[in-house]
């Protein structure tokens, strides 16, 4: 019985270190994944910004030429 009990010590420690190196290459391959991630998150949001502010510019153009076009079209009609 007790050499069974020292066994299964044994086996457990083996078992605990083996997880614990599992464990361990796990989380380093993790690093990376989380890198890149955060990496395009970032690119995600800085192109959505970018395209957000040209559809604004966009919208704003086309507000501003069109109010040119009524002030232009009312200036004729006073003359």
């Amino acid at each position: 019985m007790l050499a069974c009990s020292l066994m299964n010590m044994n086996t457990v420690k083996f078992t605990l270190q083996f997880c614990g190196c599992a464990c361990h290459v796990q989380g380093e391959e993790n690093v990376g994944v989380v890198m890149v991630f955060t990496i395009v998150s970032a690119v995600q949001e800085k192109l959505t910004h970018i395209l957000e502010s040209a559809e604004e510019h966009k919208v704003a153009e086309k507000e501003r030429l069109e109010k040119e076009a009524e002030m232009a079209e009312q200036v004729i009609l006073l003359h």
